[in-house]
């Protein structure tokens, strides 16, 4: 299915779970891990428990911060099973803006989630901030780093270093905390 969305979306990085009614995963597309419980790191999957409805946000797991769209799964009872979880990588969502503005962009995740990303899906990090677009160049990478990444995010909006425009956007989750 997975590979049947990529013919159909610009977005090509998609994953597709599976999780029960108490939040463990049932089955992942891009791994064979599966059967642990995903409410401690994902709020998402335990608000979703608590009310079952469409939701669609961004969202930091174990693997990266993805844009999640999860749907519930109901039995002919409407007894609430479990949802499917549709996963989009940042990276496709950077790519399409790239192409559309030509915007070279390092998207960085708080790094309060450093624990939680246990398999960090491109295993870079800044200060301990994770690096989640894969196709960040390593000059933009050195261009945090050298500016600091702590100093960046005290300046919302924009900035100019070393003759770039720098511009931060802050992504909320489902709390509207900052991510």
């Amino acid at each position: 299915y997975t590979h049947q969305l990529k013919t159909l979306t610009k977005y090509k990085g998609v994953w597709i779970q599976l999780v029960d009614k108490n939040g463990v995963s049932l089955a992942r597309s891009w791994t064979t891990k599966k059967g642990d419980n995903l409410t401690p790191v994902r709020k998402d999957i335990a608000s979703m428990i608590e009310n079952p409805r469409r939701i669609n946000n961004f969202s930091v797991g174990k693997f990266a911060l993805t844009f999640k769209s999860m749907v519930p799964i109901f039995d002919d009872n409407d007894r609430f099973l479990g949802m499917v979880d549709v996963i989009s990588q940042i990276d496709s969502i950077d790519q399409a803006l790239s192409e559309m503005s030509h915007v070279h962009s390092v998207v960085l995740v708080d790094k309060r989630y450093r624990k939680q990303l246990t398999n960090a899906f491109t295993g870079k990090f800044i200060d301990d901030y994770y690096v989640a677009n894969i196709d960040a160049t390593e000059p933009d990478v050195a261009l945090i780093e050298r500016y600091g990444v702590e100093r960046a995010f005290k300046h919302s909006g924009y900035m100019v270093f070393d003759g770039y425009l720098v511009v931060t956007r802050h992504i909320s989750d489902l709390s509207g905390q900052p991510m």
